[in-house]
């Protein structure tokens, strides 16, 4: 198990790194949440505790309080001294959880303004609004994506529905109306419901539908969204090339960085 920093955090008390093991974290029933650091401070870290409560309610998990968990997050910010990264933590009951520091990938500047490359995968996760550990799924994938050199996949239902990325959520527009999975079908992401705040506020069109493959053609736009990648342009998916400047992206983009480093 890679962790980044000379300690972790487990139930509460700041250990050596070398003290996490692989056996804290269970297949199909670990609850996760991932958080970005910025300057020293977890970002958007209060709808992340309530999106980890909503998983621990649809998997009858216990949680330790968020008092608790804040607490233990600043633990390892403080003891690591790491001021930018990202952070995993995971909970099995209110008295097994650990938070630890974790490698990260954070798009370059030249995949911001290029976008990147992503292709179909046939898969759905279990229980999509939950956060769970499902490593068999992540290892598959994580093949799949280096095989094929691709920043992401995009998980594909039997019916052919495009539903949400392996590590993301996934927007398409199209005559500046954004299109986005209904919510019961994917993993609520913090990233996404930032982003759909925005849109509101800003008077742009959403529906909430699943886009078929055989639609991919009629969007002049395709965007992921999550913790690592931010806002996050697709040039293509598949063979089908999209926009990357399309006006209504590069303004979310933008909106989204200046409510990103604002908080």
């Amino acid at each position: 198990m890679v962790i980044r920093g000379k300690y972790c955090v487990i139930n509460g008390l700041i250990k050596p790194a070398e003290r996490f093991k692989t056996e804290f974290i269970k297949n199909g029933c670990s609850i996760y949440e991932v958080l970005r650091v910025l300057n020293g401070k977890p970002v958007f870290i209060e709808a992340h505790l309530v999106r980890l409560q909503g998983s621990a309610h649809l998997t009858a998990a216990e949680l330790p309080t968020f008092t608790t968990i804040q607490k233990g997050i600043n633990q390892l910010i403080a003891a690591n001294q790491i001021e930018n990264g990202n952070i995993e933590l995971v909970a099995n009951a209110a008295d097994d959880w650990s938070v630890r520091f974790i490698p990260h990938y954070w798009p370059l500047p030249e995949e911001y303004e290029n976008g990147v490359n992503t292709m179909l995968y046939k898969a759905m996760r279990e229980n999509p609004n939950a956060k769970i550990k499902f490593t068999d799924l992540r290892a598959a994938v994580g093949t799949f994506i280096k095989q094929n050199n691709i920043f992401e996949a995009i998980y594909v239902s039997k019916n052919g529905c495009i539903t949400e990325g392996s590590k993301s959520n996934i927007f398409f527009i199209i005559h500046n109306t954004f299109y986005t999975a209904p919510d019961e079908q994917v993993l609520p992401g913090i990233t996404r419901k930032v982003v759909l705040h925005i849109l509101k506020k800003h008077k742009y069109p959403v529906k909430y539908r699943n886009v078929h493959i055989d639609e991919l053609a009629d969007f002049d736009a395709a965007f992921i969204t999550g913790t690592s990648p931010g806002v996050l342009p697709i040039a293509k998916i598949n063979d089908y090339t999209y926009d990357v400047r399309q006006k209504a992206l590069r303004n979310i983009m933008a909106l989204f960085e200046t409510r990103l480093f604002s908080t």
